[in-house]
């Protein structure tokens, strides 16, 4: 679950950003009889980029966690039998959950109370439904994700959605790091794949 949970915050990191870029108020003038409007003002009128800042850091700490989890322990080799590419899964992301939540006004109270409460309920969705993968944040790290039935001990496990730094092709073995639950697992190649 705390993985899941994780995923999920560093998914909003974008979002986090474009807030900041929206909410901050930093007045600029460069007339030569300007002053510095002081610091009650800026923090007056800054409340919401802070709180923005702060989420900001929370899901980069939370992406250096899942990073470091990865170096983890192994399992076996898995084979992969069918595999398709479901990068098109972040735009969806994307387009439907991040984009629209930067329209609100983060000077109102009332809609910073609904951006919060929008965002916990997106998140405990996604945890509860296992789509805590689609995050934007791990394609611009560089991660890929793809849908593939794999040879798993034996037997072949199907539709199991591996995220991972990788081109992979159908053939090509690799080690298996389950995140959270066996529906979603990070991959890592084995050094004798073709």
């Amino acid at each position: 679950m705390k993985t899941k949970i994780e995923l999920y915050i560093m998914s909003l990191g974008l979002l986090f950003f474009l807030l900041i870029i929206k909410a901050i108020d930093i007045p600029i003038c460069l007339d030569s009889n300007a002053s510095f409007v002081g610091w009650r003002y800026l923090y007056t009128h800054n409340i919401a980029t802070m709180v923005c800042t702060l989420c900001l850091i929370v899901s980069i700490i939370c992406r250096k966690r899942f990073l470091h989890s990865l170096n983890g322990n192994r399992d076996l080799p898995c084979k992969i039998e069918t595999i398709k590419n479901g990068n098109y899964e972040y735009l969806t992301f994307l387009t439907t959950y991040i984009i629209p939540l930067i329209c609100f006004d983060l000077g109102s109270i009332r809609d910073c109370i609904l951006l919060a409460v929008l965002l916990i309920l997106l998140g405990v969705l996604f945890i509860k439904t296992n789509l805590y993968y689609l995050n934007p944040s791990l394609a611009l790290i560089g991660f890929n994700i793809y849908i593939a039935d794999i040879k798993y001990k034996g037997s072949t496990i199907q539709e199991t959605i591996i995220l991972t730094k990788t081109k992979l092709r159908k053939n090509d073995e690799f080690y298996k790091h389950d995140l959270e639950s066996t529906d979603v697992i990070y991959c890592q190649k084995t050094n004798d794949s073709k």
